[in-house]
């Protein structure tokens, strides 16, 4: 009887290894669905804040440390970036600290183009955070943490704009 049933099921395993073959062979479309080649169409953060003439400092910071490559990819992060206006005064406020352990804490001069790699770094990160947050998301109060690893709260001013540790307020979504 054993020799009966592997008979049968050795004539059996071809025609089930032919009809796999056959249903494999009819999966394959040699012109695919083009629904599927895009994710995204929209701008990246690098291509927004390139656009921006009231980003460009930030723009040429994330160009220094390459992390304009990362914001021109599609991924999930929040940018929270400075104006000019802003970055000018944090690199005056660098450049003029008399505590600095290091003169001029490593500047080279008082402008973005004096900035150390590291601060450049550093600045980024500051301004990045790993999750997405809509401008929607910002109203009330909360927190929002950076890829520095710093833990910023915000709360809504009297026309519904996020504040930054009662300092940065968010101008534009």
């Amino acid at each position: 009887m054993t020799n009966t049933i592997l008979k049968a099921m050795s004539q059996r395993i071809p025609v089930i290894g032919y009809c796999l073959l056959l249903f494999g062979l009819g999966a394959c479309n040699p012109e695919p669905d083009e629904s599927d080649l895009y994710t995204f169409t929209g701008e990246t953060i690098e291509s927004f804040i390139a656009s921006d003439s009231t980003l460009t400092h930030f723009n040429y910071v994330l160009k220094r440390v390459r992390y304009d490559r990362l914001m021109a990819a599609y991924g999930t992060y929040t940018c929270f970036a400075p104006t000019n206006e802003g970055l000018e005064a944090y690199c005056d406020s660098l450049y003029d600290d008399a505590e600095a352990v290091i003169p001029h804490n490593g500047m080279t001069e008082r402008s973005v183009e004096g900035l150390s790699d590291s601060l450049c770094l550093n600045i980024v990160r500051y301004h990045l955070s790993a999750n997405v947050r809509t401008a929607v998301s910002l109203t009330g109060t909360g927190e929002v943490s950076t890829l520095l690893g710093y833990e910023f709260s915000y709360a809504s001013d009297s026309i519904g704009r996020p504040v930054f540790n009662n300092k940065a307020t968010v101008v534009r979504a």
